[in-house]
């Protein structure tokens, strides 16, 4: 068997499994949409809740700061709507500039329609 049969076959293998699991997902949603669920909410903290919050208060107080920090404001990048992204930071200046990124030649006109004086001149530049 060649390389390109083994991972024809490994591919198969891993579809067949993906299927698999698709369908018994929708055997155990379909099921559980049969039957209703019954859910009870406790008003009431009891001592071990109270003990695992402070055990988890001393490890979080690092990272408490940061979740109510916007994700926006910790990425370097903005995203505009249609997918554009914006740096926040200008990048740096002492960086060559790439060759593309130069302008070769000045916008204007050529040496030859500086010398038209009038429209007529002109058109028979261009033509």
């Amino acid at each position: 068997m060649n390389n390109f049969e083994r991972e024809e076959e490994r591919i198969r293998n891993l579809f067949d499994s993906v299927s698999s699991e698709i369908e018994r997902d929708n055997e155990v949603r379909d099921s559980s949409s049969d039957e209703e669920d019954h859910v009870s909410a406790s008003e009431h903290e009891t001592d071990s809740d109270q003990e695992a919050e402070s055990g988890t208060e001393n490890d979080s107080e690092d990272t408490s700061g940061e979740d109510d920090i916007p994700l926006s404001t910790r990425l370097d990048v903005l995203f505009g709507k249609n997918g554009t992204q914006w740096k926040k930071n200008p990048s740096t200046q002492n960086v060559r500039t790439r060759s593309v990124n130069i302008v070769s030649h000045l916008p204007g006109v050529k040496q030859a329609a500086k010398n038209a004086k009038t429209l007529i001149d002109a058109f028979f530049i261009i033509f």
